[in-house]
């Protein structure tokens, strides 16, 4: 998927501040599987 949009834009995805956002996110993510097990 990150490629096909690096095609479409002409960029890359993941810049230095959103790589910071998306680690967050996964984290937030990853603490809310735990909290919820289903």
């Amino acid at each position: 998927a990150r490629k096909d949009i690096e095609a479409r834009t002409g960029r890359s995805v993941l810049t230095q501040k959103n790589s910071l956002d998306f680690s967050k996110l996964i984290e937030d993510v990853a603490d809310k599987t735990e909290d919820d097990p289903t």
